[in-house]
Parts: structure tokens; sequence; C-alpha cells
């Protein structure tokens, strides 16, 4: 099985300034996302998911341990044109629109005028938003905001996608716009590393699951081996954080 996303023992430490204690935020984490995944990553806030996301990004290093990105390591310049990352609480210049939005991811990505323009027709169809593609995106609500983050994220039609987050702010029909896309570049060999809070998706969409928690992975298994055992994502991540369900209070 093809790794796409190696983590192996890593650990990160933030500096918070002179004559102030260092803060430990990672502990020796390692997990593995095979090629053509879904892979949810999951926690309470807090837990470390964030600092994982950036040390792909290659936007901070780790103090020890090993990263790989398609065998490579994150700071590969050739690599992060094949990464598509939708951050949870995106900035985009508010006076763009999410066509100028679009266009400059995929310049970015070294996209020629021509297909930057035939995929942005395409995405824009799909999640039904053609006609807020001119507006400026400070004229737009959160969820509309979301779905144009979600557009430049897939222009490039990258092979491995970080989604942080990605039903943020959606209605009803953009959660399943977005959730069957996910399937559909799943269907495509595409593979996906997904943080949600949202537990039924995760475990509606994902493959493999991690649950971190205080900086250390305290679960990583198959959602098929999740299945077998009878347990439902939910219960375990309440086991997990030491959280007592409606069902044990009394």
């Amino acid at each position: 099985m093809v790794k796409i996303l190696v983590f192996q023992d890593v650990s990160k430490t933030y500096d918070l300034g002179l004559g102030k204690k260092k803060l430990p935020v990672l502990f020796d984490v390692s997990f593995s996302v095979n090629k053509g995944e879904v892979f949810g990553f999951v926690g309470p806030n807090g837990a470390g998911k964030s600092t994982t996301i950036k040390l792909i990004l290659n936007l901070i290093f780790p103090d020890k341990g090993r990263i790989e990105v398609f065998g490579k390591n994150p700071n590969d310049v050739e690599i992060k044109k094949k990464i598509g990352y939708l951050p949870e609480i995106p900035y985009y210049y508010d006076y763009l629109t999410p066509y100028e939005l679009a266009w400059f991811s995929g310049k970015i990505a070294g996209l020629d005028d021509a297909l930057i323009k035939k995929r942005a027709e395409e995405l824009f169809t799909y999640f039904l938003f053609e006609a807020h593609a001119k507006k400026r995106i400070r004229e737009l609500s959160k969820g509309n905001a979301q779905k144009a983050g979600i557009i430049a994220t897939l222009i490039h039609s990258p092979e491995f996608l970080i989604l942080d987050e990605p039903m943020t702010g959606l209605d009803p029909i953009g959660r399943k716009l977005v959730g069957d896309m996910i399937l559909k570049l799943k269907e495509e060999g595409k593979t996906i590393f997904l943080t949600s809070h949202i537990l039924s998706d995760v475990e509606r969409y994902c493959d493999s699951i991690a649950i971190i928690y205080e900086g250390r992975i305290k679960f990583f298994e198959r959602k098929e081996n999740l299945l077998k055992s009878g347990e439902s994502l939910e219960d375990i991540f309440c086991d997990v954080i030491g959280l007592k369900r409606m069902q044990d209070v009394k």
C-alpha cells in the first residue's frame, strides 16, 4: 500500500518567547495515510490538529521525528503542487470574487487560463454557485464564502487534499454536495485528510480514523474494524477524552 503521508514519532514544542515556558503540543505522534483513502483526524479543540496540519504543509517544523509527504520531505517544492488545502478559518481578500480567487489559486498551481476557466465552470456549476461567482467575497454569507474556498482548493485537481472542517457554515444542500464530492474524489483515486467535529461525517466518509487528544494519538484504526467492534466513533471518542455519554449520566 502506497503511503501518501507518514508521521513517525513526531513531537513539537512552541517557544513562547524570552523568559516564557515552552509549550509542548505533540508527543511522539505516529500515523500514516494510504493513497486513495479518506483519513479522518479528530480531536477536541487544542488537541494538536492544527499543529499537525501546519507540519504537513511545512509551515512549522518538528522538534524530532520523521514526516514524509509523497515519500519526500514536506519542504520539497514539487509536492506542494499536488496538495490542496482548505483551512478551518480561511482569510481571503474580501474584494476578490470567488472566480478571481479560483483563478489566483489555479495560477499558483501552474494552470493555464483555459484550464482554469474550464475547471472553474465545472465547479461553480456543481456547487450551484454560478450566481455568486462574480460577487465580492465580503458580500457572501459564511456558507457561500466556504464554497468559494472549497472551489479554490479543488481548482487544480490536487492528488492530496487537506480539508479542515469543510462543512463549516454550509446548509444541508451544501453539506450534501461537499459529502458527495468527497466520495467522488475518492473514486478518482485522490487522498483526503479530513478533520471534522461532526463525528457522524467522519464515520460516513472516512476509511481510517485517528483520534488525537492532548497531543497524543489515542486511537488509530480502519473503519471496517471499528464497525466489527460494534462501537460507534462517538462512544470511542467519549472514552478517549473521558467524557460521560448521555446514557451513562444518572
